[in-house]
């Protein structure tokens, strides 16, 4: 995946610190131990970067043989490449088969930067009463990368949080609530109503593909968006949709830009939840899409 990227992500240095959370022994005698990882990876082309991911979770079940030697008997750790492996089918038992999966993955990963490189064309981005204040935004979004806010639900265990911060970030950079319209895009508590009032949520407000669907669909009242943008014209504050084979699945925020000596942008560093994840190039998720939101502003 690293080697299909345009810059050299090869990994200088990796730091990590783990937090046993759980550990316990059945009557067999076999051992489960769940941990929580905090990790900064420092890749060749981002000297001086940090990228952070936090949280991240393993679980190891242990036994002991005849000899007494402690051996791994099972082992998972959220990965967004196997979540992708079993979501298309693949059984994690048959290696032919997840091989032949990750083939065509990596050639999809591959397609996809060649054409993102190309999509270079001017923008201009809709006209708005009020700009948004993507500043703020990103002091949001670096403030609750790795905690929640206790004021918002936390999605995380319940189909990701991702979209759910990513709105809260927008909000935080000056972009309201919308209950006018047909689309809608709000959050007054976790019970969903699709309508024009101030009670629930929106799908739009949690659901990565339901706020795509708003993004592009919004007139008049609320946020104004360039949905789809060209892939080279992104800024600070802006979204970043992730997915694989049609389906989006994930969104991160924009929080710099690669760029080289020349000025041309080469990737993205995002901030993100679900994986929480800060300063990290977005090309190394492991999703094989990627589509941009181009953040205007909002209008009365």
């Amino acid at each position: 995946m690293r080697k299909s990227q345009i810059l050299d992500y090869h990994l200088d240095d990796y730091d990590f610190e783990l937090e046993v959370v759980r550990v316990e022994e059945d009557e067999d005698g076999v051992t489960h131990i769940m941990l929580n990882e905090n990790s900064v990876e420092n890749f060749t082309a981002l000297p001086g970067v940090d990228s952070c991911r936090y949280q991240r979770f393993h679980w190891f079940v242990l036994s002991t043989d005849e000899q007494g030697q402690l051996l791994i008997e099972h082992y998972v750790h959220f990965s967004p490449i196997a979540m992708m492996l079993l979501q298309e089918g693949g059984d994690l038992e048959q290696t032919d088969q997840l091989s032949q999966i990750l083939d065509e993955l990596l050639q999809q990963l591959q397609a996809s930067v060649s054409h993102l490189q190309t999509e270079t064309e001017a923008v201009e981005l809709p006209t708005v009463d009020h700009s948004y204040d993507s500043e703020q935004a990103l002091a949001y979004a670096r403030q609750y990368v790795n905690e929640r806010n206790e004021a918002w639900q936390d999605y995380g265990r319940s189909g990701g949080n991702c979209q759910n911060y990513a709105s809260q970030c927008l909000l935080a950079g000056g972009i309201p609530m919308d209950l006018e319209g047909s689309a809608v895009w709000k959050w007054y508590s976790d019970a969903l109503y699709n309508d024009n009032t101030s009670r629930g949520r929106s799908s739009s407000w949690t659901g990565v593909d339901e706020f795509m669907q708003y993004a592009a669909a919004n007139e008049g009242f609320g946020l104004a968006a360039l949905s789809d943008a060209p892939w080279l014209s992104g800024q600070l504050g802006d979204l970043i949709h992730l997915g694989v084979l049609g389906e989006w699945r994930h969104t991160a925020m924009i929080c710099e830009r690669i760029v080289n000596e020349a000025g041309e942008t080469g990737d993205y560093l995002v901030v993100s939840n679900t994986q929480n994840l800060q300063d990290y190039p977005v090309s190394l998720y492991g999703y094989t899409q990627f589509q941009l939101t181009r953040i205007a502003g909002w209008n009365d």
